[in-house]
């Protein structure tokens, strides 16, 4: 997300932008499945599998009602290049979260 964001940022024709926006079909496929995986994984109980899946989709429904809203009142004061910019930091500090304070779950790593 966060390097689709930065690479929209600077897009200077229609096809790159299509271009870029194939990344984000790859990556919500990806975030959707290891989101789940992780979430699965932290409870334990591989039948929690459902409630694993109940989680994450109302995260990721609750932040695709909010975010075309709040993202909306960004454009209005930044512009879309400002706006895209903005978001590519924002992914970055919450990959450098995800990176620095969700612990490993893997027993051996061998």
């Amino acid at each position: 997300m966060t390097a689709r964001l930065a690479l929209l940022a600077v897009a200077q024709a229609t096809w790159q932008t299509l271009a870029i926006q194939v990344l984000d079909g790859l990556g919500q496929a990806l975030f959707a499945v290891l989101a789940a995986a992780s979430v699965t994984d932290r409870l334990a109980d591989a039948r929690r599998a459902g409630e694993a899946q109940r989680l994450v989709g109302s995260a990721l429904l609750f932040g695709s009602a909010v975010g075309p809203a709040a993202t909306g009142l960004l454009v209005d004061a930044l512009g879309y290049r400002g706006t895209f910019a903005l978001l590519a930091g924002v992914g970055a500090v919450a990959t450098a979260l995800v990176v620095a304070k969700v612990p490993e779950t893997l027993k051996d790593a061998k």
